[in-house]
């Protein structure tokens, strides 16, 4: 645990005092490689120029390069770091499996919200709500108050402090939608949809403790609004830096890029897809395109690639080498069809300007419009005509990849996108004056 006193900083905010915010959040936010991991990181680093941070979440994973010193460096930002000691995950496929059967099974929370209920993340939670004082306390995710001390598995919980909660995606939805995923096990889908279930329950359980939710869409809003959320509610854009290099040559490589973590299944899906039944249509068209794709390569990954023509698959996750790598390439693609939230890759080609080609699902809460930022393609004909037609059209590349690029500045770029996190903050201050009256 890492604490420093708390430093004057101008507020630009004026009508906010600083407040001590407990942030949990239930995974380690650096390295920034995947899109959570982004997505809080960034957003932290920025608030916290208004906001006292104290942020709890579980260490770096042994198996990670990223040691605790590190991690908490890159966070120094905030006013102190606490760790927990997260759970350990069975190494062998069929142990996670029999292991996630019998939680379905006789577990009432579903898996993420048990991770964020261990015995050492309620102390360390618990230890931080004592030493720090929070005004507010801020979860990543709805599940993760499942480790505050006042939750309880039989009762809804009673808050003694204004409580908000950040959610990225919907879980239960991508769920839901790998339940219907025929390619894998029936033993699978049953705990997918089990836990999409569980889910729903647990979200209904916890509403009404929250003072306040910010959704990344409005559809996302939407979807729980339905499951019964009435309360205050805001829908913030991820706040992301400017890039240190971005795309200026247009010179013709005819190489596509996907990238995107091979872990996450609605990348392996939409993959599969364009590598199945739209990649052929391209090489047709254009016998030396190259597919690239810079990933940590998997077993999800090696499947879907191995039997695919005219494919590079590089052991690039994320940083310098990533941008540098993309910015050599002619496009991204986006052919995701699952999920929700942000898709926080397209946001990362706006901001290196490059020229997208995206499908309605994965562009949904990205002020984009088609054939002025991106190319829309929803069947396999579509989406191989379109990324045909930008591989032969420069200025098209061009035209798309600078209009992403000033719309990514002017969208997702602080301070436009502050505004939006420090009216959410507001609202557990409102909850407050409405106790007091």
């Amino acid at each position: 645990m890492k604490h420093k006193p708390a430093e004057e900083m101008p507020n630009s905010h004026a009508l906010l005092p600083r407040k001590r915010v407990l942030y949990i959040v239930p995974y380690c936010p650096w390295p920034a490689v995947h899109g959570g991991q982004v997505y809080v990181f960034y957003r932290l680093k920025e608030l916290a120029k208004h906001h006292d941070f104290h942020i709890v979440c579980p260490a770096p994973p042994n198996h990670s390069s990223t040691s605790r010193a590190e991690a908490e460096d890159a966070l120094s930002f905030c006013q102190s770091v606490q760790f927990w000691e997260p759970s350990t995950v069975p190494r062998s496929r069929i142990l996670r499996l029999l292991t996630d059967y019998w939680s379905a099974i006789f577990s009432p929370l579903p898996r993420s919200a048990r991770e964020a209920c261990t015995r050492q993340a309620r102390h360390a939670v618990k230890s931080a709500i004592q030493r720090t004082s929070p005004d507010i306390v801020q979860v990543e995710h709805f599940y993760t108050a499942t480790s505050l001390p006042w939750f309880k598995h039989e009762n809804t919980m009673k808050a003694l402090l204004p409580v908000l909660a950040t959610e990225q995606n919907v879980e239960s939805c991508l769920l839901e939608d790998l339940a219907g995923f025929s390619d894998i096990s029936r033993t699978r889908r049953w705990i997918a949809r089990r836990e999409a279930h569980h889910l729903q329950k647990l979200a209904h359980k916890l509403y009404p403790f929250f003072c306040g939710i910010s959704f990344a869409t409005d559809t996302d809003r939407s979807y729980y609004q339905k499951l019964g959320w009435t309360g205050r509610s805001s829908v913030c854009p991820p706040i992301l830096p400017e890039a240190s290099v971005i795309k200026i040559s247009w010179e013709d490589s005819s190489r596509v890029a996907f990238f995107g973590s091979l872990g996450f299944f609605p990348n392996i899906e939409g993959l599969n897809w364009f590598c199945k039944d739209v990649w052929p249509h391209i090489l047709e068209s254009v016998p030396e395109a190259r597919l690239v794709v810079p990933a940590k390569p998997n077993q999800y990954g090696t499947a879907v690639l191995k039997d695919t023509p005219s494919v590079d698959l590089l052991d690039i996750k994320s940083g310098p080498a990533l941008d540098r790598l993309l910015i050599q390439c002619d496009l991204c693609i986006s052919p995701i069809r699952l999920g929700s939230g942000i898709k926080m890759k397209n946001l990362m080609a706006m901001r290196l300007g490059m020229p997208t080609v995206a499908t309605q699902a994965s562009m949904i809460g990205i002020a984009s419009k088609p054939e002025e930022d991106f190319l829309h393609a929803e069947s396999a004909e579509e989406f191989a005509t379109a990324v045909t037609r930008l591989l032969k059209d420069t200025a098209l590349r061009k035209r798309l990849g600078t209009s992403a690029h000033t719309l990514f500045v002017r969208q997702y770029v602080a301070p436009a996108a502050t505004q939006h996190w420090l009216d959410f903050l507001d609202l557990a201050s409102k909850q407050d004056e409405a106790v007091a009256e």
